[in-house]
């Protein structure tokens, strides 16, 4: 009998756990879970504070100010970064610059691009020295190992602006480097090309041929190198033919310049 009445009771109690169950899983039970959990939920929180004290301890205005500090913490190394990567740039370009001037036969102020025409219709920049330096207009600008880049078009005692060859009121001097030595003028095209004029129409041209200062003019020494031929025009009805020039020196990114004064 006793082995009856215990069977029963297991028997119930296995029911009564599998009503349970399923009213749990068909959601018939929520509304009483829920308010379980609401009158348990300071005794679950004090259990689980106990065991990571300092999780409960900061405000949210704690971890804001070290969300903020964090944040200072990465912009001011990815600054750094910057400034150290402008930094290697700007020495790479000023110790080819020193070692140009080393062999070179002429006197050269090596200077910093210390601003920029914002005017699209001019291409010039501003260099920090001047007259005090002893440059003078129509000087030569060059970088790296030579390549011209423009010239000295005004100053005052402690700056001067650099008309880029790019401008299109610039006119150089040159000549290519083919059989002929043709000659020419290398003018700017409204900061989007630079190109060569005047050259003989009987003269053999090349796409690749180098394009060098001319030195018929007084301040511009012959053999800076201006660029090379990318595109040619010669037309039979042109009296000339025409080549567009690929500068040797990039006109866009310039930080060091050298000027040649004598």
């Amino acid at each position: 009998m006793a082995n009856n009445r215990r069977s029963n009771r297991n028997i119930l109690s296995f029911a009564f756990l599998a009503i349970i169950f399923l009213a749990h899983i068909f959601g018939l039970l929520k509304p009483m879970e829920s308010k379980i959990r609401l009158l348990l939920s300071p005794l679950l929180a004090k259990i689980y504070g106990s065991t990571n004290p300092e999780l409960f301890k900061i405000s949210k205005q704690e971890l804001y100010g070290q969300y903020q500090q964090c944040l200072a913490v990465q912009n001011e190394t990815a600054y750094f970064r910057a400034q150290t990567e402008m930094l290697k740039i700007e020495n790479q370009n000023l110790r080819l610059a020193l070692k140009f001037s080393e062999r070179a036969p002429y006197k050269l102020i090596t200077a910093q691009v210390i601003g920029r025409s914002i005017d699209l219709s001019e291409q010039t920049l501003l260099i920090n020295v001047g007259q005090n330096s002893g440059l003078t207009v129509n000087q030569p600008v060059i970088v790296g190992e030579g390549q011209l880049v423009g010239k000295i078009t005004n100053l005052d005692a402690n700056s001067a602006w650099v008309r880029l060859l790019s401008d299109s009121r610039s006119k150089i001097a040159a000549l290519i480097l083919n059989d002929e030595k043709s000659g020419g003028v290398v003018e700017g095209g409204y900061g989007l090309s630079i190109k060569m004029e005047f050259i003989p129409r009987n003269e053999t041209v090349k796409i690749g041929d180098q394009v060098i200062t001319s030195g018929l003019e007084s301040n511009v020494p012959k053999g800076l190198l201006i660029g090379t031929v990318a595109a040619l025009e010669n037309e039979a009805y042109k009296p000339f033919q025409q080549a567009i020039i690929t500068p040797a020196g990039s006109l866009e990114k310039i930080d060091i310049v050298s000027v040649i004064i004598n």
